[in-house]
């Protein structure tokens, strides 16, 4: 996208020593002062407009008027705007033409990316909520507001008018966790599909890695003699600073892993998913669908409000599922934070569906307060005897959970230890 000359005019108002006011504007040189001529503050503004307007006006007229069809050559092209290949632009791609493609019916007249309004951009987002969910919406909307700047920038438009479209409230529907029952099955599934998609089940649901880190996942990240993967989430390395998660091998990861000979393990360590993933991938969901439905597992439900189903059980699951069993095993919520990379418990939590039985071995563990009822020591009663101490690891146990639960912090956690290790 070529540089225009058309960016927005930008001026104020600035009182000199002689007593007038001055419109303040920049240039390409430096900024230029130019004499209203008016001791008033409220006749200088005026000035001002009139001057804004006019510039405003002049830019008008040299600008080249790009069809909104075109718009889009012309910002992938940018340095810096687009270009740059991969899932996400083409989603961006798509997304552009989508609009572009509405305009073309809803507002004919507007042929043009500088006639867009806000009305018609809140419009296109009313229209789009009705099929998509708020964060999808919310997302369409980030990534137009980021194009237009970017066109504002250019001179291409001198306004955006995305800026006064509204967030749409989250509403969410988590995707649900599979029973180990539907594990099973879906695992059958896939072996009997053939190529990679038994092990890219194995590897999402004994790591809990999200889809992509699955299919892209390299030899260089898998250590099978510590038996550990080490990766950075593709999700979170623009803000973790490429922190990587370290991850267990499971026994049964494992012995997948080990059918690639020695010397074959390098680069991709599942190459057909990773192209697909990076090439093709609606063939990739598409196929995951066809294993879940053959599992018997409905992947898409509809809700109150929206005009088409919302997916229900996917990929995703997978890791839901991760998460859950960790949890309901008794592993420390800290711990599975770690290991699948979340940046608070909270987000971990949101993932963690606890299971009948689990709830129910958690209410039954509180005693029966009723029967805990200690009668009244009576004046000169003997003192009673010392209480059996419980076991030193069971102690050691309840402690580590609640530093797991973040009841406690970590150093109120290592003094606990040391009381408890004291009296021992």
């Amino acid at each position: 996208m070529s540089r225009r000359s058309g960016v927005a005019p930008v001026g104020h108002l600035e009182l000199k020593p002689n007593g007038c006011w001055y419109i303040v504007v920049r240039t390409k040189s430096g900024y230029k002062g130019i004499n209203t001529r008016m001791k008033d503050k409220a006749g200088a503004r005026c000035v001002l407009e009139k001057f804004l307007d006019e510039e405003r006006r002049k830019i008008e007229e040299r600008r080249d008027a790009i069809p909104l069809a075109k718009v889009w050559a012309q910002y992938e092209g940018a340095s810096g705007s687009g270009g740059r290949g991969g899932r996400m632009n083409r989603r961006k791609r798509s997304a552009w033409f989508e609009f572009a493609e509405w305009m073309q019916i809803a507002h004919p007249e507007a042929d043009d990316a500088a006639k867009v309004t806000a009305d018609m951009a809140n419009g296109y987002m009313n229209r789009y909520r009705e099929k998509h969910a708020a964060s999808t919406c919310n997302n369409i909307r980030k990534f137009l507001v980021s194009m237009f700047n970017a066109l504002l920038r250019d001179g291409i438009v001198h306004a955006n008018p995305w800026l006064h479209v509204r967030r749409f409230p989250k509403d969410s529907f988590p995707r649900r966790e599979l029973s180990a029952a539907e594990i099973g099955k879906v695992l059958f599934e896939a072996d009997a599909a053939g190529g990679e998609w038994h092990s890219l089940m194995a590897v999402g649901l004994y790591t809990g890695l999200r889809l992509g880190d699955c299919c892209t996942l390299v030899w260089r990240d898998v250590d099978l003699e510590r038996r550990i993967i080490q990766v950075v989430p593709g999700k979170t390395k623009r803000y973790s600073g490429r922190r990587p998660v370290t991850i267990p091998i499971h026994p049964r990861l494992a012995r997948v892993f080990e059918r690639t000979p020695a010397d074959g393990r390098t680069g991709y360590v599942l190459g057909g998913m990773a192209a697909m993933y990076l090439n093709h991938y609606s063939t990739l969901e598409d196929g995951i669908r066809k294993i879940f439905n053959a599992a018997g597992i409905e992947t898409s439900i509809m809700i109150e409000g929206r005009s088409r189903p919302t997916p229900y059980a996917t990929f995703h699951s997978l890791r839901h599922s991760f998460v859950s069993f960790a949890a309901n095993s008794g592993v420390p919520i800290a711990i599975v934070q770690s290991i699948v990379g979340h940046r608070s418990t909270a987000m971990t939590r949101h993932y963690y569906h606890a299971g009948e039985e689990a709830l129910r071995k958690a209410v039954d563990a509180i005693p029966d307060f009723e029967n805990c009822r200690v009668a009244r020591k009576a004046p000169h009663a003997a003192a009673p005897g010392p209480h059996p101490a419980r076991p030193l690891g069971e102690r050691m146990k309840e402690a580590a959970n609640l530093f797991g639960e973040g009841v406690i912090t970590e150093d109120e956690f290592n003094a606990l230890r040391r009381r408890i290790l004291e009296s021992a």
